[in-house]
């Protein structure tokens, strides 16, 4: 601690002293950075959250929104989140105990239905001893995590059932300094008791962890694939500005450099470790489209043979990661993941883009990876569409939670042999677009709709 401020926030008070908005300066400049607005009910509480970014000249943008309802004694029972355009993007419906502590909580990932519950257990002090995870709210227990807690009510021991079957499948224990931070945290096997790993690290006098060592085989010694790592800090704003990555083998650095608004702009490979960020060794460019949003919708990564990647993102009307088009070496994207794959999704391509953004991603993707086995896409093509996109078909990945819907002049056809891709075997479906055939391969576990 040098005993200057590295953040600094200014509560507004209404006439009775309630808080009716908040100005956060993230980095002690004396410019506002982030407002969040409240409004009240005549009790005084929070039935509306309103959350904006703010440039140097005072403008405002809204982020986001959340809606309130509150029972009698004024706990939150339903929390409604919205997007800038004042889209719904998620519900939360909480069940409290008598004490106001929530014990159930069921989430709404797009306002269509309930897409998982969580259950919480807690002690007489309102600590949650147990979490318990229903994927779709059916009453049937996918994954549970059972906590120990010391005094302070920290969490000295963690047990994992990964499957619902009521089997511990790992557990660990945290060791505390007198703040709070852990200091090492211990990995076990659940069948056998036998240490798995162990993980150990050191704060600074401002709690910021300074060492982390990876002890990967648990014996004690710095061999195989264990790692340590050490970080520096910007001493007037606290944010990361080196990270030594050392193993058995070779150490190596990144730097990480930031805007003014803190967010991170770039990071440089120090590969060799000799101190000095060179040309050759790897670096990313974060790009924003939005001066005032703090998500990077653009990284450039090259190294000692020029462009290594392009990763180009699409946020949501909440402001999340949605889409994510890669290209390599060439520059040509060639692929779109669904990113943040732990939501569910229903994207129609068929009115996603306008011809200015189409010219922008090229017509030469080949796959379209949808999200994972816990959550489920929806999505809609068209011919017009693939043919824009594609030089002459694609590749979409998924599993037995997608759907994809498919323009009526689309025909399933049998192609010469089976095509696979892993384990996926992926079953083609034809069209013609101005006398090209397309053709669009898809994984026979995905759920395929014509027309």
């Amino acid at each position: 601690m040098n005993g200057t401020y590295d953040v600094r926030d200014e509560h507004i008070l209404d006439a009775n002293g309630n808080i009716v908005e908040i100005q956060y300066d993230k980095t002690n400049d004396g410019k506002i950075d982030n407002v969040t607005k409240n409004t009240l009910n005549a009790k005084g509480e929070v039935i509306e959250a309103k959350y904006y970014n703010q440039a140097e000249n005072g403008a405002q943008a809204l982020t986001s929104k959340h809606t309130f309802e509150l029972d009698a004694n004024g706990h939150i029972t339903q929390k409604t989140s919205y997007s800038a355009a004042n889209i719904l993007t998620s519900i939360e419906h909480y069940t409290n105990n008598v004490k106001g502590n929530v014990v159930k909580k069921l989430i709404d990932n797009n306002g269509d239905g309930v897409d998982r519950a969580e259950i919480y257990t807690l002690d007489v002090n309102g600590y949650i001893t147990k979490t318990e995870n229903d994927i779709g709210n059916n009453g049937s227990i996918e994954s549970s995590t059972r906590y120990d807690r010391n005094a302070l009510g920290r969490i000295t021991k963690l047990y994992d059932d990964n499957d619902g079957d009521s089997i511990i499948d790992a557990y660990r224990t945290n060791e505390f300094d007198v703040y709070g931070n852990i200091l090492k945290e211990t990995h076990y096997n659940a069948k056998t008791d036998a240490i798995t790993s162990i993980i150990t690290s050191t704060y600074d006098s401002n709690n910021r962890r300074i060492t982390q060592f990876n002890d990967a085989n648990a014996n004690g010694e710095f061999d195989n694939l264990d790692t340590k790592n050490v970080y520096k800090y910007d001493p007037q704003y606290g944010s990361v500005i080196q990270r030594v990555d050392i193993s058995p083998t070779k150490t190596s650095s990144i730097f990480f450099r930031y805007d003014n608004l803190g967010r991170q702009v770039k990071s440089i490979l120090d590969d060799n470790n000799n101190g000095i960020p060179e040309s050759n060794e790897t670096t990313r460019i974060y790009s924003y489209d939005n001066p005032i949003w703090n998500k990077y919708t653009l990284v450039t990564v090259t190294d000692s043979q020029g462009l290594q990647s392009i990763s180009k993102f699409d946020l949501d009307d909440a402001g999340n990661y949605a889409l994510q088009y890669y290209a390599g070496r060439n520059g040509e994207f060639s692929r779109i993941n669904f990113y943040n794959a732990n939501v569910a999704k229903n994207v129609d391509f068929t009115n996603k883009w306008s011809e200015e953004e189409l010219a922008k991603i090229g017509s030469k993707i080949q796959q379209i990876q949808l999200t994972n086995e816990q959550y489920s896409t929806t999505l809609t093509l068209d011919s017009n569409i693939v043919s824009k996109l594609s030089v002459s078909g694609l590749d979409i990945r998924g599993d037995a939670t997608d759907t994809v819907n498919l323009s009526s002049d689309f025909t399933k056809v049998e192609v010469k042999g089976t095509k696979k891709a892993g384990k996926d075997v992926l079953q083609a479906y034809q069209a013609e677009v101005d006398g090209t055939t397309y053709t669009v391969y898809i994984d026979t576990d995905i759920h395929t709709v014509v027309g």
